[in-house]
């Protein structure tokens, strides 16, 4: 009883399942003198007993190969998980249920105990000397209560794991939101911002076409009447604006000055500026239809979360 209470208290300290049983099969196995300690717990469907810590080099050799046990099968383990009693056989060799091990060819006695925590079957323990009839009446007792501190440990250390993932889960939830909903409003921010860029091209263009009708009829008056007519003003306020705007208009003309006729035509002609209008506007009709592919599927989510 004091061995049991030694690793109930050693146990019951640590925290992570693989250390836990990793550790527990190590100090069945010095605290008591035996030749083999393993854990069985089961997997999702509840059918196999899956060894998840051995002792020594045929633990490793076990768990490496996948080993697991049928419950209610033709093994101890099996049989003790679904009996949810411990399982003892003090001469293996006269043992009708029990799995021959070739990695454990020395076995003579085992004993299986059920982990159970409440009404809840964890999975069970195998112990194993190499003599006969290794086991007496308080060491079942022990053993068993040695088994009881592993079932808790295990109970709690899955409940710990378990609270850790689903905290993992809604921090990488909470993130995924934060990153849907800045980018949501960044997309809003970018589609509201090239929204407008259209209707200003086209008026832009627009005002270029009135500008060429209003050059077009000053160059056709007298250079003495010019001045005087109504569409000067135009011209007037479009220079101050360029002033205004501290557009250095002779530094213009000067750099305008070294290139050719030819190449005035294609700098500077009404054909480059549409094109580069025409680029805009087909650029900013790009981000807009990128925009509502991409906020499409969020409102859709947004629906179906509201629904």
């Amino acid at each position: 009883m004091q061995a049991a209470n030694q690793v109930g208290q050693q146990i019951a300290s640590i925290r992570t399942l693989k250390e836990l049983l990793s550790k527990t099969v190590d100090i069945i196995c010095d605290v008591y003198g035996f030749y083999y300690a393993g854990v069985f717990l089961l997997d999702d469907t509840g059918r196999w007993a899956v060894l998840r810590a051995g002792r020594g080099r045929a633990g490793a050799a076990m768990l490496a190969e996948g080993h697991k046990l049928a419950v209610g099968g033709n093994s101890m383990v099996g049989t003790a998980i679904d009996q949810r009693q411990a399982r003892i056989a003090l001469d293996v060799g006269e043992e009708a249920v029990h799995f021959k091990n070739p990695h454990l060819p020395d076995t003579r006695s085992e004993m299986a105990l059920p982990l159970v925590v409440g009404d809840k079957v964890l999975g069970a323990a195998t112990v194993q000397s190499v003599e006969e009839n290794a086991f007496s009446a308080d060491d079942i007792a022990a053993l068993q209560t040695m088994a009881n501190y592993l079932a808790m440990a295990t109970h709690n250390a899955q409940l710990l794991g378990e609270l850790e993932e689903a905290h993992a889960e809604l921090l990488r939830t909470k993130t995924f939101e934060a990153i849907a909903t800045t980018t949501g409003e960044a997309i809003h921010w970018v589609g509201n911002k090239a929204a407008p860029i259209p209707g200003s091209a086209h008026r832009v263009r627009d005002t270029l076409y009135q500008l060429l009708a209003v050059y077009e009829v000053l160059l056709a008056e007298p250079p003495e009447t010019r001045q005087q007519h109504p569409f000067w003003v135009v011209v007037e306020t479009s220079f101050d604006t360029a002033v205004e705007q501290g557009v250095d208009l002779a530094a213009l003309l000067e750099d305008l000055a070294r290139f050719s006729p030819q190449q005035l035509s294609s700098l500077v002609g009404l054909e480059s500026i549409l094109e580069d209008l025409e680029i805009i506007e087909q650029s900013a009709s790009t981000i807009l239809s990128i925009k509502e592919d991409l906020i499409g599927p969020m409102r859709l989510g947004q629906i179906m979360d509201i629904s």
